[in-house]
């Protein structure tokens, strides 16, 4: 009897819990809206190599860095722009305020879906009141930036509240935002019809490829990004006909290629500089940086496209900023990569005879001025040595 009494018990913890797992399941499914959180907390081991570079530095926004204490102090101004917002517009504030609390409102379960890893456990009137609050501060803000106003009157506010509002961590979902927007903004008789357009004088200040054209993939169109730095991945989204694949097999670095012959020119309209590393670490420029780690090895590397201007070395050392290059996609595997045609392109011409051969002359006897030296003596002895033989023949 007690035999058969185990083996019943067995059976209803068996039972129990696979009852639990299929509960805990199903409330799961219950819950999604078929949404993937979009605003999440970085992966500690991509934090751990630059802890500083995803952290807010002024400004928090959304609830993830909210209990920050670092950031607390800068809510006062958030509040004054917030008010000076709702001070600009023809309708009283209360019925401002009361239009985006209901849109707010009405979305609040979607919002919450958007995020993920959140410090803390907000209820609805909390949330609703945070993301009016910063949906506000972002556009009153980006409002003075584009007027060509600093906020407070602070002109040292400005860049740091300006890239700490493309932080992934640091976003409010776009749709509140544009909902904030349709409240506020486009109640001022604007000629910009949509946020995206609202917004692009502040995608044109941080572009790295200034004239790049990549603002008409915006303009005009229905974008709808998770968020604001979602619309900066939209900038520099390429075109569907753009192969993308991995190189079979790495290339040379810069000072091995400069040796071969390949000469390197800088892109016209590049403003990008490596002082601004851990501001841009954050956008998605992966594959531009791979490439540039395959490039680069050592500070010669660096110097010879520094030289060639392809890079702006702010760093002060050609060795600081070989490091910071080697060390920036530690961890990361690209999705994507771009360059694979001109990857082929180099590889084909460091294979052939003549640039590899030409590679190796030039490293070998003209890395230094005393190799060069050295060969010059050495080919001069030769020749003497000739002329003293041919001679010698002669006169036998």
């Amino acid at each position: 009897m007690d035999y058969v009494e185990v083996e019943l018990g067995d059976v209803d913890i068996i039972q129990s819990t696979v009852q639990s797992l299929l509960d805990c399941v199903e409330n799961e499914k219950s819950r999604s809206y078929q949404l993937l959180p979009s605003i999440y907390m970085v992966p500690r081991v991509f934090r751990e190599l630059s802890p500083s570079s995803f952290n807010p530095r002024v400004v928090s926004i959304g609830p993830l860095h909210r209990e920050d204490k670092k950031l607390q102090e800068f809510e006062r101004y958030k509040a004054s722009c917030v008010h000076d917002l709702l001070h600009r517009l023809d309708t009283p504030t209360e019925e401002t305020l009361q239009a985006c609390v209901r849109k707010v409102n009405d979305l609040i379960d979607r919002i919450r879906a958007c995020y993920a890893g959140m410090m803390s456990t907000y209820g609805d009137v909390d949330l609703a009141k945070m993301m009016v609050m910063d949906g506000c501060f972002i556009l009153e803000f980006i409002y003075n930036f584009s007027e060509g106003r600093q906020i407070m009157g602070n002109m040292l506010l400005e860049q740091p509240v300006l890239f700490d509002l493309f932080i992934l961590e640091n976003q409010i979902p776009f749709f509140v935002l544009n909902d904030i927007y349709q409240c506020t903004i486009f109640k001022l008789g604007s000629n910009e019809a949509s946020l995206s357009k609202f917004i692009l004088p502040v995608l044109d200040f941080i572009d790295i490829y200034s004239g790049s054209g990549s603002s008409n993939n915006i303009i005009g169109t229905d974008t709808s990004p998770d968020h604001i730095l979602g619309l900066l991945h939209e900038r520099y989204r390429p075109s569907s006909n753009i192969s993308s694949d991995f190189p079979i097999s790495l290339i040379p670095s810069a000072a091995e290629l400069d040796m071969a012959g390949v000469k390197f020119e800088p892109n016209r309209n590049a403003k990008w500089s490596m002082a601004m590393e851990v501001k841009f670490r954050r956008f998605p420029w992966l594959f531009w940086f791979w490439a540039m780690d395959m490039l680069v090895n050592t500070q010669k590397d660096v110097a010879t496209l520094v030289r060639s201007k392809v890079l702006l070395n702010n760093f002060g050392s050609d060795d600081e900023a070989a490091s910071m290059l080697n060390g920036i996609c530690k961890e990361v595997t690209p999705v994507h990569f771009f360059y694979s045609q001109q990857w082929k392109i180099l590889d084909s011409h460091c294979n052939s005879y003549w640039p590899k051969n030409v590679a190796w002359l030039r490293r070998t006897y003209f890395n230094s001025p005393w190799n060069i030296i050295a060969l010059l003596a050495g080919i001069i002895l030769f020749a003497l040595t000739i002329i003293q033989t041919i001679f010698t023949i002669k006169t036998t």
